[in-house]
């Protein structure tokens, strides 16, 4: 089973009903410690979707990022929030969990939508604690 080392002071975000872990990286410092540790397993031929010179150019042009990484057999979820705001939290959640819908083999559509709202909503509040963003509950 692949791990992925997870920088120091970076959280987790564990969505369990579907048993899905979201590793949220909220700084320089640890996207660098991210690269440093990973790099081997990320790069390895055929391992993952994202070479990490990408993941870490995602990191210098964007606002925040929302990567799916496929390593070996498995699925790795990992939120980078460069800047630290609602509009920022809530566009990446929302990717995230189209993410992880597509993954977990559930459809998107406006009969289901219920399901994403809710799933969205969780990763928001979630990542926004993660972040030290206030919102009221």
């Amino acid at each position: 089973m692949t791990e992925l080392f997870a920088p120091a002071k970076s959280k987790k975000i564990s969505v369990d009903i579907f048993r899905v872990t979201i590793l949220c990286l909220t700084s320089i410092k640890q996207m660098r410690e991210f690269e440093k540790h990973n790099r081997e397993i990320i790069d390895a031929p055929n391992a993952c979707t994202l070479q990490m010179d990408e993941i870490l150019g995602v990191w210098d042009r964007s606002r925040g990022a929302s990567i799916r990484m496929n390593v070996d057999d498995e699925t790795f979820y990992i939120m980078m929030l460069k800047d630290k705001n609602h509009v920022t939290a809530a566009h990446e959640a929302v990717h995230m969990s189209g993410q992880i819908l597509d993954v977990k083999g559930v459809p998107i559509s406006m009969d289901n939508d219920e399901v994403r709202a809710y799933l969205t909503g969780y990763i928001f509040e979630s990542l926004c604690d993660v972040a030290g963003l206030t919102i009221k509950r």
